[in-house]
């Protein structure tokens, strides 16, 4: 690497990379500013220009940098199991989520020639595999078990805040996607693109329809023994009317 493909990569951390991370870290953001940005994006800008093949330097850095925070992600969640873990879970993924937005914006001219000339993949497209790959699929399991149990809790009408549930299908819904991008809509950051539903069905055919079969048995077994005929009709019916609530309040309509 050249000294001056060096100097621009130290340049757009120390405008904007450190002071994110940190952020993301303690939720102080030093020297956050639009000047900042403009810096970063001008070094960005500007090594993308040169003849020093800085853009694969400043594609590897892009990479690494998401790669090296998530991986610290996947380790602190690692040991946790259940609704403790979906609570830690989301949090990281908000992270996540500003991380992979504002590394768009400072790296975004690398899409404009680079990543396509190369046959790369768009910046989104890198993170959110990274994301995919590094965080979410070593935690699948248990999330998929997590969301089931919360799942169980809302059945059996226990407290639970649903958002909870809504928000990480939602999740494995957006790890799937092709051709992603990270938007910001009404302050809040969204993933959009064409929905591929691997992990979605995966959860929904396996880990979740045996749970879901075992539990509406074993409902149904207790309710037949102390109900009349057509208290037990009454009471499946009811119980179905729900279950049709929850999918609609819970999974995306076009699976």
């Amino acid at each position: 690497m050249k000294a001056s493909t060096q100097e621009g990569i130290n340049t757009i951390k120390s405008s904007m990379i450190e002071g994110l991370l940190n952020y993301l870290k303690t939720g102080v953001f030093p020297n956050n500013s639009p000047n900042s940005y403009m810096i970063a994006y001008s070094a960005v800008h500007s090594l993308s220009d040169d003849d020093l093949n800085s853009n694969q330097y400043l594609f590897e850095f892009y990479k690494k940098t998401i790669e090296t925070y998530v991986r610290e992600a996947q380790k602190k969640l690692s040991s946790l199991r259940n609704e403790e873990l979906v609570d830690e879970f989301l949090k990281e993924n908000d992270k996540c989520n500003i991380l992979c937005y504002w590394m768009k914006r400072i790296f975004v001219y690398l899409d404009k020639f680079y990543t396509k000339n190369k046959n790369l993949g768009s910046l989104c497209t890198n993170s959110l595999k990274i994301y995919r790959d590094v965080l979410f699929v070593p935690l699948k399991n248990k999330l998929y078990d997590a969301v089931n149990r919360l799942i169980k809790e809302d059945r059996e009408c226990n407290v639970i805040y649903r958002y909870k549930i809504k928000n990480l299908l939602k999740i494995i819904e957006e790890v799937d996607l092709k051709d992603p991008e990270i938007v910001k809509e009404s302050d809040k950051l969204l993933w959009t693109g064409v929905h591929e539903d691997y992990f979605i069905k995966e959860w929904f055919n396996t880990t979740f329809t045996k749970e879901t079969k075992v539990y509406v048995s074993a409902k149904g077994k207790n309710a037949i023994n102390s109900m009349s005929a057509q208290e037990y009709i009454q009471a499946i019916l009811k119980y179905l009317d729900e279950e049709d609530e929850r999918k609609k309040e819970y999974i995306n309509q076009q699976f």
